[in-house]
């Protein structure tokens, strides 16, 4: 696990250590400063040894992106989760990952929620008419 303060590296490390598009939560946590409301920590899972010496090519300028397209949507990903945390309070963590399964029934909970809907509507439309 790597922790930065610096949203910039954090998007580079996402961008590095991510499928391109994916939804993989390489952010785990961030946390903002109570009083002032700015990143106090990023929590990145990815090893510390490498968050270092990337931190280090960063911090002299050494880093080169090849996908600048890629690396704003990463930046904006995080930038969405700061104020994520800046709603729900001065942090943020990262959902547990679910399972297929879960998946399944939230779909079928989801169909059930929209069926009901829809007959509700009818009925309500059948009584107006």
């Amino acid at each position: 696990m790597y922790t930065t303060d610096d949203v910039f590296l954090a998007a580079f490390l996402v961008f590095a250590y991510s499928e391109p598009q994916s939804d993989e939560y390489v952010v785990k946590r961030v946390l903002l400063d109570p009083d002032t409301g700015r990143i106090a920590e990023i929590q990145l899972d990815i090893p510390e040894e490498d968050g270092k010496a990337y931190a280090e090519d960063f911090d002299n300028g050494c880093l080169a992106i090849s996908d600048l397209r890629e690396y704003k949507h990463r930046h904006s990903r995080i930038m969405s989760l700061v104020k994520l945390a800046r709603r729900d309070g001065i942090e943020w963590v990262a959902p547990e990952r679910r399972s297929e399964q879960w998946w399944a029934n939230a779909r079928c909970a989801v169909e059930a929620r929209r069926a009901e809907r829809e007959d509700r509507e009818r009925k309500a439309n059948h009584r107006n008419n």
